[in-house]
């Protein structure tokens, strides 16, 4: 009787966990499925750091706000690393109301040196607001 109870349990058992793991699986059908965006009211950003061969650096970003956002605000900071801490360098800040914010910062960079950009956007949709931070770090050649 007892053998007979604890087959009939695995087997319950067995097919429970079968199931569950099938409509896991099968719960999304992929033809269907869309893709979520990211963010409600930040529609796209870029974030990038380059160095020329004369000793010079360039940090530029872009935030894009989505249609239905009503404004859009983004700083720009680099910073430059001295030992294990970084120091500030430069800031810029920006906003607009109707389409991106495109900030720059040029910079004299020292070979060796590391150099982290922060950006922070912040997009509003009415009254509720959306921010996100983004960091790049590079040595200068």
């Amino acid at each position: 009787m007892k053998k007979t109870t604890r087959i009939i349990t695995t087997l319950i058992l067995a097919i429970a966990l079968c199931v569950g793991a099938s409509v896991s699986t099968f719960a999304t059908d992929v033809e269907t499925a869309a893709v979520q965006p990211r963010w409600v009211s930040i529609g796209h950003v870029s974030h990038e750091m380059t160095f020329s061969d004369a000793g010079n650096g360039n940090v530029t970003a872009v935030a894009m706000k989505q249609s239905t956002a009503t404004s859009i605000e983004a700083t720009l900071t680099l910073y430059k690393k001295i030992g294990s801490y970084y120091y500030f360098v430069d800031s810029v800040s920006g906003s607009k109301t109707i389409g991106s914010v495109a900030l720059s910062i040029d910079f004299p960079c020292t070979s060796g040196v590391t150099y982290k950009s922060v950006l922070m956007v912040t997009a509003y949709t009415g009254s509720d607001a959306e921010s996100e931070m983004f960091e790049v770090i590079r040595t200068c050649p």
